[in-house]
């Protein structure tokens, strides 16, 4: 489970039970080790790894790396909506949420609005309890390709006035008969000739 902190006057709790990891990538991340217990057993323990970038030496011209550092603590992960990167990965995550979500788990129409408040304004004290906070279910078995290209590609494409597709014979709607068509038989002719002889010699009564 990943629990969100949605920056605001005051912050707003959401949690989701599991987001992929790709979506997680450079979101920041808050560690909570000073809310009450009950609090950092519902976030639980996550590891938290700070990238170290690389420097070059102005002297030998060697390049060094560096290992990551790793905190482990009950992070949250933190989404602030005025920062424009975090705007973007909010919409990220909404999409996903909204394509992998059971049908008969009601989504509001902005997710946000799901969050519930961790106090009455940002002055005053934490009331919120754990158990209060929205926790979102996905899908854990996803589809390999994005589902508005497989719904296209499955759909069946509307039919095309005037073309068959089967060599069977097709029983034709009423005043749709071409000149070659004989109605008794239900079959067509290559050639007037050839439909004349048909009538000629089957449908004596037929006058031609």
């Amino acid at each position: 489970m990943q629990v969100f902190r949605l920056m605001g006057m005051p912050d707003k709790m959401i949690a989701f039970n599991e987001l992929p990891p790709e979506l997680l990538v450079d979101v920041d991340m808050s560690d909570e080790s000073r809310m009450p217990r009950h609090w950092r057993e519902f976030i639980g323990m996550m590891e938290k790894q700070i990238r170290i970038p690389p420097d070059k030496d102005p002297l030998t011209g060697t390049v060094r790396q560096y290992q990551p550092i790793v905190q482990k603590a009950p992070f949250t992960f933190v989404i602030d909506r005025e920062v424009n990167k975090d705007k973007e990965r909010w919409q990220e995550i909404e999409s996903y949420v909204r394509r992998t979500a059971p049908k008969d788990f009601r989504l509001l129409d902005k997710l946000e609005d799901m969050a519930l408040p961790m106090a009455a304004d940002a002055h005053t004290e934490l009331t919120l309890e754990p158990e209060e906070v929205k926790i979102i279910p996905l899908s854990t078995n996803l589809p390999t390709q994005d589902p508005l290209v497989a719904t296209v590609s499955v759909e069946a494409l509307p039919a095309v006035t005037g073309a068959t597709t089967s060599t069977a014979p097709v029983t034709p709607q009423a005043g749709s008969q071409s000149d070659l068509f004989c109605v008794e038989c239900q079959r067509d002719f290559s050639s007037k000739p050839a439909l004349r002889m048909h009538r000629m010699k089957k449908h004596t009564e037929v006058k031609v």
